[in-house]
């Protein structure tokens, strides 16, 4: 899997511990029931079922298919909203695939900064046809 092979397993268990420790308090729950606040507060007991599930997505034991569900729902911003434009759509993810995004996309990151440069000099601004700036390779 992408970015695994540099971490080793007490790196893996740092970050997946830094991830846990930084997810946003008062979200909505996810399809398995779980919130932030919940997986914060059983830190101790259930990060190594954690642990074990990033280790077996590692060494390709668990197919992440199998666990990337999510479900797309509708909450009313007020009370007897009648109209889409009263209602605001969330997706829902199971608490182990919310870790997984968030441990790659800090891996991404981190490699992403490293590529380019705090001041991008390849980039130059022009007008575009209808006279508003873009940016141009």
């Amino acid at each position: 899997m992408i970015f695994w092979g540099i971490l080793n397993q007490t790196s893996l268990k740092l970050k997946i511990d830094g991830v846990v420790k930084s997810l946003p308090n008062d979200k909505s729950l996810g399809p398995d029931g779980f919130s932030n606040e919940f997986l914060k507060r059983c830190q101790p007991i259930i990060k190594y079922d954690f642990y074990n599930l990033f280790k077996n997505l590692q060494q390709n034991i668990i197919c992440l298919r199998g666990i990337n569900k999510s479900y797309i729902t509708l909450i009313p911003k007020t009370d007897g909203a009648q109209h889409t434009s009263e209602l605001r759509p969330i997706s829902l993810l199971n608490s182990s695939v919310k870790l997984l995004t968030k441990l790659l996309a800090n891996r991404v990151q981190n490699f992403i900064t490293r590529l380019f440069h705090k001041k991008p000099i390849w980039f130059h601004q022009v007008k575009n046809n209808l006279g508003l700036p873009s940016l141009v390779i």
